[in-house]
């Protein structure tokens, strides 16, 4: 298998999703001795600029922090061809991101600005309609 700059990765059942520095990556991993890329989503908004930097599944979505863009969320519905069909903008830089039902939870790292740290903390999304 071609070697990436895997950022993070998560899986569920045959399919792993391989979190690159501007995409996600879906793998075939029904054989595990022989993984497939079988799809990738489109680039996230800062193209090759960003820098995602985690990925966690919950239903049919997997759900991106990326520190330059914020949160994004891809529909998993057809595996092999992730899909972007919400994000949002945080105010810091998303560095990790878990879902607990209807709500995302966005670790944020402070961003410098006018000479001081600002935004940084918890930010909690309400993800029930993507």
């Amino acid at each position: 298998m071609t070697a990436f700059d895997v950022r993070a990765v998560a899986a569920s059942g045959d399919w792993a999703y391989n979190l690159v520095s501007w995409r996600l990556l879906a793998l075939d991993v029904s054989d595990p001795a022989n993984p497939a890329v079988a799809g990738r989503s489109e680039a996230f908004a800062w193209g090759a600029q960003s820098f995602a930097a985690n990925v966690t599944l919950a239903g049919e979505h997997a759900y991106v922090a990326d520190a330059r863009s914020g949160v994004h969320i891809l529909d998993l519905s057809n595996p092999a061809a992730p899909n972007e069909v919400g994000s949002y903008d945080t105010a810091g830089k998303s560095k990790d991101i878990a879902v607990s039902g209807h709500y995302a939870y966005v670790a944020d790292v402070p961003v410098y600005e006018n000479g001081q740290w600002l935004h940084g903390g918890l930010t909690i999304l309400d993800v029930a309609d993507p």
